[in-house]
């Protein structure tokens, strides 16, 4: 579906193109955990979060919620939510005790590495409609896209 708004041709483009990036990513996703599924103890935010830690390692909540563009209440909540599950662990950091570093347990990373091949597979297989190539080229284009602001 294309925007029906009646502007410019420069804002209907704009429109249109930022709606078919959110349904196609949303798209991704679904039929990607459709295709592996997640454990009943993972969201999709939980499972980021789970999956972060456990390739970068202990990260503060903060940096947690930049890597995943959610919101500090949305982080907040799924970590104190796979902390009760036993997942991460979460400690004030040396430098300021205001800040909670997260870093994942052994139980989590069981959780992860076990699943994340299943993941990956699953997401492989739905990226197979791009050539490699293009796949390369929607990557750069998402992160020019994202990183507008630095290029200025």
């Amino acid at each position: 579906m294309s925007t029906h708004y009646i502007g410019s041709e420069k804002e209907r483009v704009a429109l249109d193109t930022f709606i078919k990036l959110n349904r196609a990513l949303q798209d991704l996703s679904d039929r990607t955990f459709a295709k592996a599924p997640l454990p009943a103890s993972l969201s999709p935010v939980r499972f980021g979060i789970l999956e972060t830690l456990y390739h970068l390692g202990p990260l503060y909540q903060n940096e947690l919620r930049e890597k995943l563009l959610k919101s500090k209440g949305t982080v907040s909540i799924s970590v104190e939510q796979l902390e009760r599950a036993g997942l991460v662990s979460r400690s004030e950091g040396n430098e300021d005790r205001r800040f909670r570093k997260v870093a994942i347990t052994e139980e989590g990373t069981g959780l992860i590495s076990a699943y994340f091949p299943q993941y990956t597979a699953a997401l492989t297989k739905e990226m197979e409609s791009l050539t490699i190539e293009e796949q390369r080229l929607l990557g750069n284009l998402a992160k020019k896209l994202g990183k507008k602001e630095e290029q200025k």
